[in-house]
């Protein structure tokens, strides 16, 4: 009976073991040298598209600095404190970008990543952080939208969600500044 017991456990965990890898992240500016800002939430990520595969992430970035594992089909990536790149069934699906994705205690202990943690991305049409709900408006041509702690833009295979703070008790679209977003992309 302990044998079937022990057997059945060993089975269970090794179902949702993550393979082995050396997380022990390295900066590699020849993997960032020229690399794009650009995220285009129906197609890419600095230049990786939505559908690659873990390896291809790891190619293009590099050892991430941490792997959660969500579920048994979707892990996600962490690129410095700011950044993770969530698969699901082994696919590149959706990005979380903010100050810190991870618990912020945490991430004010880590070291600064060159390329993740800077504040110069770019989502297509233009959006930039740190832009205020005024100026999202603008770029968007959407003038009545109301301010709000979120907005949400329809792609053709993909929805971002982007995340405003504001100041407590003060009210108006210059008040609501972009400080992160979700972006999920259902493929083709």
């Amino acid at each position: 009976m302990y044998k079937l017991l022990a057997l059945l456990f060993a089975l269970m965990f090794s179902t949702f073991a993550v393979p082995d890898m050396n997380l022990e992240p390295e900066f590699n500016p020849k993997l960032f040298k020229g690399r794009t800002k650009d995220i285009i939430p129906d197609q890419s990520v600095y230049g990786v598209s939505f559908g690659s595969t873990e390896e291809d992430i790891l190619e293009q970035f590099g050892v991430p600095n941490g792997i959660i594992v969500i579920s048994e089909s979707k892990k996600a990536l962490l690129y410095g404190s700011s950044h993770l790149f969530i698969l699901k069934k082994g696919k590149l699906r959706e990005l979380r970008l903010s100050e810190h994705v991870i618990d912020w205690q945490v991430s004010r202990q880590m070291d600064e990543h060159p390329f993740f943690d800077t504040a110069t991305w770019v989502v297509s049409p233009g959006l930039r952080k740190g832009m205020n709900f005024s100026e999202i408006r603008e770029v968007l041509s959407k003038p009545n939208a109301k301010p709000n702690h979120q907005f949400k833009l329809e792609g053709d295979s993909s929805i971002t969600t982007l995340n405003f703070s504001s100041s407590y008790g003060m009210d108006g679209p210059e008040n609501y500044s972009l400080h992160g977003l979700t972006i999920i992309n259902y493929g083709q």
